[in-house]
């Protein structure tokens, strides 16, 4: 059954009482209860009268509504729709509230997530800047080994080559 039923029977039961005095609601009890006005003996006692009925369907006609059957109104069908009403509210009140609260929630994880961006980029940038300083170190420390190095190695050559001007002379004497 649609939340949408309700209501409309209550518009239709108005319809066929006519209005909203006690008669009214007298009379709206009974067609809920399935008494209806009873005009001819001949009727079963839980059938409504043929101007009931007519005046009934044209009103659901009207509303837009199926002819579903509602649930068995009583007079408290008015603090009923009310109820219904004020949970529809409710919900759609609770329901905006946790849109809020989701729409608050993602905002804080944004934040959040912005604010481990920035560190992670700081983080990483400080990170360059000491893989930088270290690459510049080691540069100059290879640099100086390898000049050293090269040094080393032009005086050993030079050192062969008198080790062997040497030998030559050693030779010749």
């Amino acid at each position: 059954m649609s939340l949408q039923t309700k209501p409309l029977t209550v518009q239709a039961l108005n319809s066929v009482s006519g209005g909203d005095g006690p008669s009214a609601k007298k009379q709206r009890t009974q067609v809920a209860e399935g008494q209806g006005d009873q005009t001819n003996d001949s009727q079963c006692p839980d059938q409504l009268d043929d101007r009931a009925i007519e005046q009934h369907s044209s009103a659901e006609a009207q509303d837009g509504s199926k002819g579903e059957a509602g649930p068995q109104l009583t007079e408290d069908f008015d603090s009923l729709t009310d109820t219904v009403k004020a949970g529809i509210y409710m919900m759609q009140t609770r329901t905006q509230a946790v849109d809020e609260k989701i729409d608050e929630l993602v905002e804080v994880g944004v934040q959040y997530l912005e604010t481990l961006k920035q560190q992670f980029i700081q983080k990483m940038q400080g990170i360059k800047v000491e893989i930088h300083t270290y690459h510049a170190s080691q540069v100059q420390e290879w640099s100086a080994t390898s000049a050293a190095t090269t040094e080393a190695a032009v005086r050993l050559h030079h050192a062969e080559q008198l080790v062997q001007g040497l030998g030559l002379q050693a030779r010749k004497r």
